[in-house]
Formats: C-alpha cells, sequence, structure tokens
C-alpha cells in the first residue's frame, strides 16, 4: 500500500516487539494519496485483539469497496494527531 512495511528495526526482534507494543503509522502518514477513509481500514485490519479486526475477507472487501466508491467505511476513522486537539 505504501511501498514500506507497517514496522522497521535493527533486528527481528525489535520489529517483533514493535508489532506486539507499536501501533503502525497510518498509511496517508507515509504516502500522502491515501485518504482518510483508507486510513480506517488498515488499522482494523492490523489490529492487536483479533475480535477487534475484520473477521472475514468479505468484511474487508466490503470497505474496501466502499472506499474506493468514495463512501465511508464502517470501520472507526482514525483522527491525526490535529483532529484530537
Amino acid at each position: 500500500l505504501t511501498g514500506e512495511p507497517p514496522f522497521v528495526g535493527d533486528s527481528p526482534v525489535a520489529v517483533a516487539y514493535q508489532h506486539v507494543r507499536e501501533d503502525p503509522v497510518p498509511p496517508s502518514q507515509r504516502y500522502a494519496g491515501i485518504s482518510p477513509e483508507l486510513d480506517a481500514v488498515v488499522p482494523k485490519a492490523l489490529a492487536k485483539n483479533p475480535d477487534n479486526r475484520y473477521q472475514t475477507a468479505a468484511e474487508m472487501r466490503t470497505d474496501l469497496v466502499k472506499v474506493h466508491g468514495g463512501e465511508t467505511p464502517d470501520a472507526p476513522k482514525v483522527f491525526t494527531d490535529a483532529e484530537r486537539t
């Protein structure tokens, strides 16, 4: 999606730690052409808790089709730092 993995580190252990402890950077912060709507889909797909992820590929596809059509996905919106203040 961005041409970069969600986590990078100096060693496999550093990357594994990030997988467990860190949230991935929203894709739009790495690539300007990505919409906030698509930003909402990615964290849901990568959620740490399996219950918070898409439960089926069809669920994720539904949100991706909505984003492609200019609609808001069912996934919760990811707020930027500026929007939080």
